[in-house]
């Protein structure tokens, strides 16, 4: 699954609540959760979360297509 946040300006707890409850789910069924498009505030916001540990991020489709997974 991608989440592609290219249309958020900012997210808060019950946002990166949503994303680790994804992140979760998908884990149990042994799938992947990849980011796309965060702005430079929400970047730096799940960089001090420490979620890119664990969500892999990448900074365009273009980027996401050339990736084996």
């Amino acid at each position: 699954m991608i989440f592609d946040f290219s249309d958020i300006a900012m997210i808060d707890s019950s946002g990166i609540g949503l994303v680790l409850g994804r992140y979760n789910l998908l884990k149990s069924d042994k799938r992947t959760l990849l980011m796309t498009g965060l702005n430079h505030v929400t970047y730096r916001l799940f960089e001090l979360t420490g979620l890119f540990k664990i969500i892999p991020y990448f900074k365009s489709w273009d980027d996401i297509k050339e990736e084996k997974l």
